[in-house]
């Protein structure tokens, strides 16, 4: 944390005093908690318009953020905090292209801040304007500045990640399932949650009309990193190797496809039964425990 605290005070040029966590108001906390996160951009930069892309994260303490802007015009870096001597958030910047950016915000209202900048360019000059944060939604913001010969407005539109596969989702499917066949046969499915909960274990079993094993596969539903997807890899009784993967759609309903892309399954667990549809057959599965 010295080290840390030392590298801010560089990076800050030793001139804005960093609030403790017992320092930061929390109010102002959750108005900086916004800004955390990652958000595409357009920026209108006099007059001409180009994409990019805002990030901000907290430092442990949650006392400063880390922020990067990022498009093919400006590369640059930044650092905020609160400074409880003059009870306005700031923010340092550094750009490759512009220098030392430092904005003050005072908190007007739960959306609006309002405040200063002082851009120090690499030659030396200095420039001084007024700048804006607007919260125009739960997950939209825009940013107007004027500083010297240079007026920005940024809208700014929070990237909502993907909620990554969670195997917690098949909970549901725990248990033993059986679904009569039209030749007499059963296929039987169990489900089991690893100690762990991080897979379903799984085996599905054909029995004949006289209840002997005419097929059976094993198989464990985990999350596939590559592809960011809950995937069953199974192994048949003939040592056949094989892999589903698992896409939750609306409601109590999964669409499953195999590796070879030649086949799909829905399944539908819903009032007691698991239904599957595949190819025109359909199989009514009851729990039986």
């Amino acid at each position: 944390m010295k080290n840390f605290t030392l590298l801010l005070a560089v990076f800050l040029g030793n001139a804005v005093p960093v609030a403790t966590a017992e320092e930061l108001p929390e109010k102002i906390r959750h108005e900086m908690q916004f800004l955390v996160g990652d958000w595409e951009f357009t920026a209108t930069e006099n007059g001409e318009k180009h994409p990019g892309r805002y990030t901000a994260r907290w430092t442990n303490n949650r006392t400063v953020l880390l922020m990067t802007f990022r498009s093919d015009k400006h590369n640059a870096t930044g650092m905020g905090t609160w400074d409880p001597v003059t009870n306005e958030i700031v923010e340092i910047w550094y750009g490759t292209e512009t220098g030392r950016l430092e904005t003050r915000y005072k908190i007007k209202s739960d959306k609006m801040w309002t405040g200063t900048t002082v851009l120090s360019g690499f030659d030396g000059t200095s420039s001084k304007g007024t700048n804006r944060v607007e919260k125009t939604g739960a997950d939209s913001f825009r940013y107007t500045e004027t500083t010297g010969d240079r007026t920005m407005v940024l809208e700014n539109k929070r990237i909502r990640q993907q909620q990554a596969p969670d195997v917690s989702t098949l909970s549901g499917f725990v248990g033993t399932w059986e679904a009569k066949l039209e030749n007499g046969g059963t296929r039987r499915w169990v489900f089991t949650m690893s100690p762990e909960g991080n897979f379903l274990n799984n085996q599905l079993t054909t029995l004949d009309a006289d209840g002997k094993t005419a097929w059976s596969m094993n198989g464990s539903i985990g999350v596939h990193k590559d592809r960011s997807a809950l995937t069953n890899w199974c192994v048949s009784h003939n040592g056949a190797e094989m892999a589903f993967y698992w896409q939750k759609m609306d409601g109590p309903v999964w669409h499953v496809t195999n590796n070879k892309n030649d086949r799909s399954w829905k399944f539908t667990l819903e009032n007691g039964l698991l239904t599957s549809v595949s190819q025109g057959l359909v199989l009514k599965f009851k729990r039986l425990k």
